[in-house]
């Protein structure tokens, strides 16, 4: 009785630690993809704030505030690459059988960073997509007041609209509806 429960646990526990194993070699593998996706948003980042600076914004608070939470974006993802590169540098730096027997002794140590870093990128990705959610949600289009290229729709009509006070020709129709409703002896008082 004694043995069947303990092979049910060392089962348990073989099926645990080769699962959490998986789960750690996909994190490894998917870090080069994480770290390229990165330096792409980075550079994308950098790139928006610097055409952002170049226009001169003026007053629109919503731009400015948009641009502040894109540069603290760009500042972590820039400290969390500070901060993970040199490790995962150290990491592919040891060879040999010394160092092998290392990396396999201390499998977990390595796991758990990569896996705390996919973990910060995640946190990252998730920052990108609020942002751009604040974006559309508060109509935040442009980063330029002075555009002369494109002026949306809505600009052009607030500076053509007038009020008609006088429409031109239709006197003579808006006379004969006038009688037509007045007239007392059409039995309905309806126009046809």
């Amino acid at each position: 009785m004694a043995e069947i429960l303990l092979t049910a646990v060392i089962n348990k526990a073989v099926d645990i630690a080769g699962n959490r194993l998986f789960q750690e070699g996909t994190h490894l593998y998917s870090l080069k993809d994480d770290i390229e996706w990165l330096q792409r948003e980075m550079r994308s980042m950098r790139a928006y704030i610097d055409d952002a600076k170049e226009k001169a914004t003026g007053g629109d608070s919503r731009v400015k505030n948009l641009i502040k939470h894109i540069q603290e974006l760009a500042g972590d993802a820039e400290n969390l690459l500070d901060e993970f590169l040199p490790k995962i540098q150290q990491s592919n730096k040891c060879k040999g059988a010394i160092c092998c027997c290392l990396k396999t002794a201390c499998i977990p140590s390595h796991a758990s960073f990569a896996d705390e870093f996919a973990m910060e990128i995640e946190k990252i990705k998730k920052r990108v997509v609020d942002i751009d959610g604040v974006r559309t949600t508060y109509n935040i289009m442009d980063t330029s007041n002075n555009n002369n290229d494109c002026i949306p729709l809505d600009r052009r009509r607030l500076f053509l609209y007038a009020d008609d006070t006088e429409v031109i020709g239709l006197d003579d129709d808006c006379n004969m509806l006038q009688a037509k409703l007045l007239d007392q002896d059409l039995p309905y008082g309806v126009v046809p």
